[in-house]
C-alpha cells in the first residue's frame, strides 16, 4: 500500500486502498483498519489534529490488525 507521509505528533504516514486504512505511528507500529469508508480517510488526513480524529472516529470503530 502506498503510504503518504503526514505531519502529526501521533502518525508518521497514512495509506488508503478501498475500505482499508493503514497507519504508521510515530513509534513505528503499523496498523491496518478494515471496512473504513473513504470519507473517514479524508477526514483523517484533513483533520486539524490527526491524533484526535483517529481517537474519536477510527480507533474503536473499525476492526484492525497490527502489520509491523
Amino acid at each position: 500500500m502506498k503510504m503518504l507521509p503526514v505531519t502529526s505528533e501521533a502518525m508518521r504516514a497514512v495509506g488508503y486502498e478501498p475500505m482499508t486504512l493503514q497507519i504508521e505511528f510515530i513509534d513505528s507500529d503499523v496498523y491496518r483498519y478494515f471496512e473504513v469508508p473513504e470519507f473517514e480517510y479524508l477526514g483523517l488526513i484533513h483533520a486539524e489534529s490527526m491524533g484526535k480524529y483517529f481517537a474519536e472516529h477510527i480507533r474503536d470503530n473499525y476492526r484492525f490488525t497490527r502489520v509491523g
